[in-house]
């Protein structure tokens, strides 16, 4: 997330929490030209294996941002309700689901401005 410009920058859907999913996307931003000064994530020792911002701040109170989009898509999309049926296990379908959402959210947004 950019919290300036409340704009998601990155999206990973993976199996597993390892450090080689984060340093895969932390490259891939850097590829892209981002150049990140400060980095706030939650205590997950992953985060340490490389260094992608000026500074790294492990703090839960500063990922509200992030959990409050995590809010938004348990609200718009059944797939990822908590404890229910309707569960999709697909990871191409789950990707999809968000990009879609999150490109629908995008329009709605650039339409208020």
């Amino acid at each position: 997330m950019d919290r300036n410009r409340n704009k998601i920058i990155d999206i990973v859907v993976s199996k597993s929490r390892d450090k080689s999913v984060y340093i895969r996307m932390s490259q891939r931003l850097e590829r892209k030209g981002y150049k990140i000064k400060i980095l706030c994530t939650d205590g997950y020792e992953g985060y340490a294996s490389y260094k992608l911002a000026e500074k790294h701040y492990i703090t839960k109170a500063e990922t509200s941002l992030v959990e409050s989009k995590n809010s938004l898509i348990r609200h718009y999309l059944a797939r990822f309700h908590r404890r229910t049926k309707r569960y999709a296990k697909a990871f191409d379908m789950i990707l999809n689901s968000l990009l879609i959402l999150f490109h629908k959210s995008l329009l709605l947004t650039s339409i208020l401005i």
